[in-house]
């Protein structure tokens, strides 16, 4: 099962001129498992699901279904 559409977070990283490098830090993920997520390898669990979501100022509805919810 795919958790998360890792389009959207490549979208969040292009428009807040982010590498995933950058979100791996601010995100307190290891950068090999963010590539493996970001590759659709690795499904995240619900904590990693989160830091993502905070680190891109988004909410996690929207990594899951394209719906924001902080407006």
């Amino acid at each position: 099962i795919k958790l998360i559409d890792t389009v959207r977070i490549s979208e969040l990283l292009a428009q807040g001129g982010l590498s995933p490098e950058q979100l791996s830090e601010t995100a307190d993920i290891p950068q090999e498992e963010l590539s493996g997520i970001l590759a659709g390898s690795v499904t995240p669990n619900i904590d990693i699901l989160a830091k993502i979501a905070k680190a891109l100022n988004t909410s996690m509805d929207f990594l899951i279904d394209g719906i924001d919810k902080l407006d």
